[in-house]
C-alpha cells in the first residue's frame, strides 16, 4: 500500500549483496541477532526475503542493514 514510499525510505540505501552484508557485519560488528548466518537461517525458517541494504560514504561501505520488505530483518513487528 505505502509501496509509493520505498524511494522515500530507502533514499542514499543501496541494494547490496548479502557477502557484502557479511563484509560490513565482520569489518563494523554487530549484534548476535544481526549476524548474517542467523538472519539467513531465521529468514528461511519464516519464509521470508532478506533484502540486504548498504549505506556508502566515499565509495566505501560504512553501513548495513538486513530487510525483510519494509521492515528491519528480527524486527519484532514482524
Amino acid at each position: 500500500m505505502l509501496s509509493w514510499l520505498r524511494p522515500w525510505r530507502e533514499r542514499d540505501w543501496t541494494p547490496i549483496s548479502a557477502a557484502d552484508y557479511a563484509a560490513a557485519w565482520q569489518r563494523h560488528g554487530g549484534s548476535v541477532a544481526t549476524h548474517p548466518q542467523v538472519v539467513e537461517r531465521l529468514a528461511g525458517l519464516a519464509g521470508i526475503p532478506v533484502r540486504y541494504l548498504g549505506w556508502f560514504q566515499g565509495g566505501e561501505l560504512q553501513a548495513a542493514i538486513p530487510t525483510w520488505g519494509r521492515h528491519l530483518a528480527l524486527a519484532k513487528d514482524v
